[in-house]
């Protein structure tokens, strides 16, 4: 790589789980945007993903997820990031789409390890939302994804590729899009490997420059962006033949900004958990559970229960 991106490695270490530096941070609002294109672009093409909704633990807003279609129910589970439902134990945890809310009261998390391609939880809601339009999950190849012009959706902080994400504005409902540019791997200035089931993409200025464009493609989409704190969990989104399906969910974001830089401007990573991978485990999950068993040979009932993370 060239020296001048070298100069901005130790902001790599900058990475986080989206929500998770909530903690440390001032909450702001969805998807860091261009410069020259205006905020109402992205918030109108937001209702293109009806199934997105926010997540918010103990009245806070801290994370984002998508109402979806699994193969045994519809519209009472949530895929959000597996790192949300580790930093939500012992909270409460509702989920708030199209204007209806839910309490969530159960979550099953993968893992939480974002590094290792698993950062994926399921959250069941306490009754069904049949207003929604829910998700179709996307079962074909993530190494598919790279190279082409995915749609990112989240309620986390926003802002321009100038100023960075920006404080105050929490929970409205953006859309952006980005060119896929690999799948895992490593990063410039980095020496971390990743899974290949995280697929990154940098956010690129109209500009161009070296240190606006660091990964793969330069060009910046019309709709271009960069994750945000609070976008945690929410939809990656790929077109297949005019349906826009769930590939995956986000999990982290690279500041690769010089010493001052904000986050969220220009030249910086975003990496969301495909979830081609584990859509079996998806599927398992949310197999409805019996209420009781007949126990064979001892006419006892046995209420089964599936192990939460």
């Amino acid at each position: 790589m060239k020296s001048d991106l070298s100069v901005r490695v130790h902001r790599v270490t900058s990475m986080v789980m989206l929500a998770v530096l909530a903690l440390a941070a001032t909450q702001a609002d969805a998807l860091t945007r261009r410069d020259d294109v205006a905020d109402s672009v992205y918030t109108t093409a937001a209702a293109n993903f009806p199934a997105s909704g926010k997540i918010s633990i103990n009245g806070n807003i801290d994370g984002s997820g998508s109402l979806i279609k699994t193969t045994h129910d519809d519209g009472l589970w949530v895929l959000t990031a597996g790192h949300l439902a580790a930093y939500s134990t012992g909270g409460n945890v509702t989920f708030t789409i199209g204007g209806e809310t839910r309490n969530v009261v159960e979550r099953y998390r993968l893992s939480s390890n974002a590094s290792g391609g698993n950062d994926l939880a399921l959250f069941k809601l306490d009754s069904t939302i049949n207003t929604i339009t829910t998700a179709t999950l996307y079962t074909g190849s993530r190494f598919d994804l790279v190279g082409e012009e995915l749609a990112y959706t989240g309620f986390g902080v926003t802002g321009t590729g100038s100023t960075g994400a920006q404080g105050g504005t929490a929970g409205t409902l953006r859309a952006g899009t980005n060119i896929a540019d690999q799948a895992g791997g490593t990063l410039p200035g980095g020496s971390t490997v990743y899974s290949d089931r995280i697929i990154f993409a940098d956010f690129d200025s109209p500009a161009g420059g070296v240190l606006n464009n660091p990964l793969g493609s330069t060009s910046a989409t019309s709709r271009e962006m960069n994750l945000a704190l609070n976008d945690s969990g929410g939809g990656l989104w790929v077109d297949i033949n005019g349906e826009w399906q769930l590939a995956g969910v986000h999990s982290l974001v690279f500041n690769y900004g010089l010493s001052g830089d904000p986050a969220g401007d220009y030249g910086d990573v975003s990496g969301s958990t495909t979830i081609e991978a584990n859509l079996q485990w998806i599927n398992d999950t949310t197999i409805p559970e019996p209420a009781s068993m007949v126990l064979l040979g001892v006419g006892g009932l046995a209420l089964l229960r599936r192990r939460r993370a």
